[in-house]
């Protein structure tokens, strides 16, 4: 049993998904956290956790995946890569790029199989440092791709820095979302937009050689963990003035 005052704690969810859905699947969750905001900074407290999951018979494997995500001080910290390079007022661009990249927790594994014993049972070794929190996803395969990408705008941030946004997708089993640009014209070609892979629904684009005047076309996707992109949304058109 782990106490209220537990520095180590374990929490679980299930995700059923109601009626016949074509994106939506069976999954679970769970997280683990190692953290105490009372307890200072030590490294001793460091976690080694043994995660087993048993009766999964019911689940199809054939098409059952999971991926670990970590925060921590190294991972989905973009805050230690600042300090690290001195906490500039104004951080260069290529700094603002590392900050960006270490934004979103960190994938430390998968999408993997989840590959079981002769008796239905999955197990994990962990290790945790302290503090931390890991949130691991387990994700039955959906029917079909996720849904199509909706309501695309884009801002301008700087000269040549321009904000994409885009509406979430209700689908879960995301592996990341794909924008892709072109300066060209709506029909292309187009470009990935090379941002550090993620889940936001928001990308900072710096266009290369922008000049004022340039047009700018937007289209983004969803990809989930088996790999297989939703449909592209509609091209979005912007104008660069400066």
């Amino acid at each position: 049993a782990v106490g209220n005052d537990s520095r180590f704690g374990v929490i679980g969810s299930v995700h059923q998904p109601e009626g016949v859905s074509s994106w939506d699947s069976f999954q679970f969750g769970i997280i683990l956290y190692n953290s105490n905001d009372t307890v200072p900074l030590n490294t001793s407290l460091n976690a080694v956790v043994r995660l087993v999951l048993t009766d999964l018979h019911f689940v199809d494997l054939s098409n059952f995946l999971y991926v670990h995500y970590r925060l921590d001080n190294s991972h989905g910290n973009p805050a230690s890569i600042w300090s690290q390079n001195g906490s500039p007022y104004f951080p260069p661009d290529d700094l603002f790029d590392q900050m960006r990249s270490n934004q979103d927790p960190a994938r430390l594994e998968g999408p993997s199989p989840v590959s079981v014993t002769s008796n239905d049972t999955w197990g994990a070794t962990i290790t945790m440092p302290y503090p931390s929190v890991s949130f691991l996803h387990f994700c039955s395969k959906p029917v079909y791709t996720p849904m199509k990408v909706q309501n695309v705008r884009v801002h301008q941030v700087y000269r040549n820095e321009l904000l994409v946004i885009w509406n979430d997708v209700p689908a879960r089993c995301l592996l990341k979302f794909r924008v892709s640009y072109s300066v060209k014209s709506e029909a292309g070609p187009y470009d990935d937009a090379l941002g550090p892979e993620s889940l936001s629904t928001v990308l900072s684009h710096r266009v290369p050689e922008a000049s004022s005047g340039m047009a700018v076309y937007y289209k983004v996707s969803a990809v989930d963990y088996w790999s297989r992109s939703g449909p592209e949304s509609d091209p979005v058109y912007f104008k660069i003035v400066y």
